[in-house]
């Protein structure tokens, strides 16, 4: 009886360990840059498609008029990567 409930017993110890999430599902690099640790957590609309590195607060927009030539760009500061977010819901 007692070899039954230690065979029990490891058998759910390692499927816990085997069964559990990871907090992340891939390494991020992390927040680097400065305007990114300041609008964590919110949106941004921007007229043209700018990369991080060159995205300035000015480039973000307060109103906007869609025409059919018109184009606009999102911008998200999130704390973490998309793809860890998706893996937290599964």
């Amino acid at each position: 009886m007692k070899s039954f409930i230690i065979f029990l017993l490891l058998i759910f110890i390692l499927c816990t360990s085997l069964c559990r999430q990871t907090k992340d599902i891939v390494q991020t690099e992390g927040i680097t840059s400065p305007l990114h640790k300041r609008n964590t957590g919110k949106i941004f609309f921007t007229s043209k498609s700018i990369p991080l590195a060159e995205l300035k607060e000015d480039d973000f927009l307060d109103h906007y008029t869609f025409t059919n030539k018109s184009n606009l760009s999102i911008t998200v500061f999130l704390d973490n990567s998309i793809t860890n977010y998706m893996h937290q819901l599964v």
